[in-house]
């Protein structure tokens, strides 16, 4: 390894580990959250980050079960149905039961679940439209380079 390499090294790894950090504990998370606690009923309630993926992933692949809620978000069965409960205590969604049996329970969104998808879809639309703008800036070969290291980096954690 050359010398300036080191030293890019040097200089990349705490920028690296910031960035990480950043991503993973601040943003955009807690700028969709301090958007929820703007709505006074929704301040009521508390919505998490994790509860509003959770509702995303309810309006985008409605009616889901907590099985493939489960799988789509890669977190255990047991943590859904945690969530799930959390949910459905504040009234963010309704439980349907399949057809014919009581058993498999499907989940789709209450109007209050439906205000807290589109909030946290439209902030996080203005958020991609920020990525976008950012991006524009580099050639398509730093592009390939970028998202390559950004791959590498969430293979890593």
């Amino acid at each position: 390894m050359l010398e300036s390499s080191t030293h890019l090294l040097h200089d990349l790894i705490p920028t690296l580990e910031d960035f990480v950090n950043k991503i993973g504990t601040e943003y955009p998370q807690k700028k969709v959250l301090d958007q929820l606690t703007l709505d006074s009923e929704l301040k009521k309630i508390e919505v998490g980050i994790t509860e509003c993926r959770v509702i995303d992933c309810i309006e985008r692949n409605k009616p889901i079960n907590a099985i493939k809620i489960s799988i789509k978000m890669n977190i255990t069965k047991s943590g859904i149905s945690k969530i799930m409960s959390k949910l459905y205590r504040k009234e963010l969604v309704n439980k349907h039961y399949k057809e014919g049996t009581h058993k498999e329970v499907y989940y789709t969104l209450t109007p209050l679940g439906q205000r807290v998808y589109i909030l946290h879809e439209e902030l996080y639309t203005k958020i991609r439209e920020k990525y976008t703008s950012m991006l524009k800036d580099y050639a398509d070969e730093e592009l390939v380079c970028i998202n390559k290291f950004l791959h590498d980096v969430l293979n890593t954690l």
